[in-house]
């Protein structure tokens, strides 16, 4: 019985990191919103949410505000 709890542990353990990692390797993180108001309050509001260095852009075809860790969205 302890070998189980031990194993299911480690593999929760595993899981948790694998997890952990998936997310922080996101380059583009977009929420909709509504409409995206603006280019400013776009940028803003990703510069407010941790993404200090290239902000946020709106994205006309999905009408979202998009926020980026990379330069990966056209201008």
């Amino acid at each position: 019985m302890t070998t189980r709890t031990i194993s299911l542990s480690s593999f929760l353990g595993i899981l948790c990191i694998a997890l952990l990692l998936a997310s922080v390797s996101a380059k583009v993180i977009c929420q909709k919103g509504g409409d995206c108001p603006d280019e400013k309050a776009c940028y803003n509001y990703c510069v407010f949410w941790g993404f200090k260095q290239y902000g946020g852009r709106c994205s006309p075809i999905h009408n979202t505000c998009c926020c980026i860790t990379e330069d990966v969205l056209p201008n």
